[in-house]
Formats: C-alpha cells, structure tokens, sequence
C-alpha cells in the first residue's frame, strides 16, 4: 500500500464517519418537524422515537462495516474482530482498520 492509498482510505473513511454521525443527529429532529405527534400518540410511539436514533446509528455502523469488509478484503487482511467492533462502535472499527491499514503500509514500504 502507497501514502496515496493510504491517504485515500482516511479520507474516504472520514467523510464516511462525518456524514453518518450527522446523519444520526439530524434525522430524529427532521423527523420530528415532518410528524409532529399528538398527546394521544406521544405514550405509543414515544418508545420507538426515543431508540431512533440508535437504530439509525445501529444501521450505518452495519453498512460501514460492509465498507470496511471490502477494504479488508482489498488489503488481504483476515480480522472479523474489526468488523464485530465496526457493527456496535463505528468510530473505533475505522480506528482499528486504519491502524492495520498503516502497519501494512510499513510492511510494503521496508
């Protein structure tokens, strides 16, 4: 692996990791402006309202870790523990790949 490689795999994981967490805190208050609730039906969908955004967030960290299970493949690094780590922290995943992204770029470059 190159430095532009390498710089290409953090910058498109940080514009990844950008719009998903702005994604996660925007969507709930969008969606409560579109469908404002009543107080008949603040007691049912109060519950699912409130876990939106985690199961919003919960569904990006899936379709990073399919990112992430691209470029592990793309750099024939055999690691499941980065994408287990991807699917309940996405943040910390990217962290994990970068490094190893690095080390392998070290290896090349020797």
């Amino acid at each position: 692996m190159t430095n532009l490689n390498y710089m290409k795999l953090v910058n498109k994981y940080a514009i990844i990791l950008v719009i998903s967490y702005c994604l996660a805190f925007f969507l709930p208050i969008i969606e409560q402006n579109f469908f404002p609730m009543t107080s008949g039906q603040l007691r049912e969908m109060g519950y699912i309202r409130a876990n939106f955004p985690l199961i919003f967030q919960f569904f990006i960290n899936i379709v990073i870790s399919l990112f992430i299970i691209r470029d592990l493949m793309k750099l024939r690094i055999k690691n499941n523990l980065i994408v287990a780590v991807t699917i309940v922290f996405s943040f910390m995943g990217v962290c994990l790949l970068l490094l190893l992204a690095d080390r392998e770029k070290g290896k090349a470059n020797a």
